[in-house]
């Protein structure tokens, strides 16, 4: 076969569909790596997205009716709120935090004014730990809120 020598830039007829489905593979194969690399890393992405993590905060309801919050424990989250319900047919209740209990003090706890029958007081808990509160105008009329991070 010494009669075969070509350039290397002249493609015989005969070899040019087997080059051809060569490079169709070659650039199949490239392309599937492209789109499997940035396919994953798109995919990371919106796994790791703090916003897509984010907890929304919740409000929960203490009911006060006949001398008794109920629940009287209550177990929430950082930032979320409770709503103290007073559904007594004629008692006030005052919503306050309790500074005798032991547990934690939270000064701020403080309805501020009677909460009269079908009204409510929301208070926003930022920070873990135990509270307790009360019902300034009874005693006894207590309550906790557990506060998870």
């Amino acid at each position: 076969m010494r009669g075969m020598r070509y350039n290397l830039s002249e493609v015989p007829p005969k070899d040019s569909p087997k080059l051809l489905v060569i490079s169709l593979v070659v650039i199949a194969m490239f392309g599937i790596a492209i789109f499997v690399v940035y396919s994953g890393k798109e995919a990371r992405e919106i796994v790791t997205s703090p916003s897509s993590t984010a907890r929304i905060p919740k409000t929960y309801t203490a009911y006060y009716e006949d001398g008794v919050f109920s629940p009287s424990n209550i177990r929430i989250h950082a930032g979320d709120s409770v709503r103290f319900q007073n559904d007594s047919t004629s008692s006030d209740i005052y919503v306050i935090a309790d500074l005798r209990s032991g547990l934690l003090s939270l000064s701020a706890l403080d309805s501020g004014v009677n909460i009269k029958p079908g009204e409510s007081y929301i208070f926003k808990f930022e920070r873990s730990g135990s509270y307790a509160y009360k019902n300034k105008l009874v005693k006894n009329e207590i309550g906790t809120v557990i506060v998870r991070p």
